[in-house]
């Protein structure tokens, strides 16, 4: 149920910031010479698709999921996608000729970033591990 409310929430923020209209601020990468640019409604419809997965992989009751790990799931989850958001706008406040006086350093938002993908990568395994766990679990008792 959390997962789904997530998605909910998630993908009013990318109404709401369709909504207000383009803000200049993208999720920009570049990878073998070429930039990529995506802005913040994509990346929450992507991260609510991505929630919406797990809403429908918890809510079917086949594999004996532990609770705990479940919770354990959601809010690293949640904690690592809030802190990306944080990160985010974060970095997209800094001018691109260097930081401004009442900008966060390039250090903390390099950690944070960081710190908010290994949330999410440890998340991530904590739901493999619950899935087979719980697999395993279901095969035992049969």
């Amino acid at each position: 149920m959390l997962f789904a409310v997530s998605t909910v929430v998630l993908l009013l923020f990318a109404f709401l910031s369709r909504l207000i209209g383009p803000s200049g601020v993208f999720v920009d990468f570049h990878f073998l010479r070429r930039g990529y640019g995506f802005s913040p409604d994509s990346v929450c419809v992507f991260m609510a698709s991505f929630l919406c997965v797990f809403a429908a992989i918890y809510s079917v009751f086949v594999f004996p999921l532990n609770q705990k790990a479940a919770l354990w799931h959601f809010w690293l989850t949640a904690i690592g996608i809030l802190l990306f958001w944080v990160v985010f706008y974060s970095f997209s406040a800094l001018p691109p000729g260097g930081l401004r006086e009442n900008s966060a350093p390039l250090w903390m938002i390099a950690i944070g970033g960081l710190t908010s993908l290994a949330l999410v990568i440890v998340a991530q395994g904590v739901f493999v591990t619950n899935l087979v766990s719980g697999i395993v679990r279901l095969c035992h008792h049969s």
